[in-house]
């Protein structure tokens, strides 16, 4: 079975609007629903597991209500971080069961515009590879500092990515990563599980992502993300 894990749990403290991003409405929709309805028309996905905060459980689920395989789809409770919140799901996946060829597709509902293309790539590369990440080329050059005072290095533009989302991995052994090879300065700084997996010398392959795949942070982004809904077809 391919489980998607949709992590919804942020509080969007940043938005200074009383609901978290992923619930707030654009072109008639919460952010919520744009994401969830891709995964639940990907036919090869058996169950999705939304985390979020016990608050808005309730209000997560009546939008999965309305999608068209709405079955599919489990609302949990997510934790204080978004490691606790994967930490959640994967306890939920245990409690009710898996098998070892099972995978696991992980994404943000703050990045609602994911298209089936991306995640049906996904799916195709998870059958040889243990693990998958969605990059988009940098456009800019990207400089780093380890003073934050002066430059120590400029990569070649060429090798330099931008991580974005979603996440595939093979179930099993995504468990052991996170049971065996995870320290605990991986949960305090909540680093990103791909760079768990590159430091431990695992192979993550790349599926090449795409500008619209941008992360809603700020009040701004919510105009982009109505530019694209109104745009495409994206609102049938």
């Amino acid at each position: 079975m391919i489980f998607a894990g949709i992590l919804a749990g942020g509080k969007g403290e940043r938005m200074n609007n009383g609901l978290p991003k992923q619930f707030i409405s654009v072109c008639g929709n919460p952010v919520l629903y744009y994401p969830l309805r891709q995964f639940c028309g990907i036919d090869q996905i058996g169950k999705i597991i939304v985390s979020c905060h016990r608050q808005y459980m309730d209000l997560a689920g009546k939008i999965a209500h309305v999608l068209p395989g709405s079955d599919k789809i489990t609302v949990i409770e997510g934790g204080q971080t978004r490691h606790q919140s994967l930490v959640n799901i994967i306890d939920h996946i245990k409690q009710k069961g898996f098998s070892a060829n099972d995978k696991i597709i992980l994404h943000e509902a703050a990045r609602p515009l994911v298209d089936a293309d991306v995640i049906r790539e996904h799916i195709e590369n998870l059958a040889h590879c243990e693990a998958t990440n969605t990059l988009f080329n940098a456009i800019d050059t990207m400089m780093v500092s380890l003073d934050g005072e002066f430059i120590d290095e400029v990569p070649p533009k060429g090798n330099i990515y931008h991580g974005q989302g979603p996440q595939g991995y093979d179930l099993g052994k995504l468990i052991y990563v996170l049971e065996k090879e995870i320290c605990d300065d991986d949960v305090i700084s909540e680093r990103d599980l791909c760079a768990i997996y590159v430091r431990n010398k695992r192979k993550v392959k790349i599926i090449k992502g795409n500008e619209k795949l941008f992360k809603v942070t700020y009040p701004k982004d919510f105009k982009l993300l109505e530019y694209y809904l109104q745009k495409e077809d994206w609102l049938i």
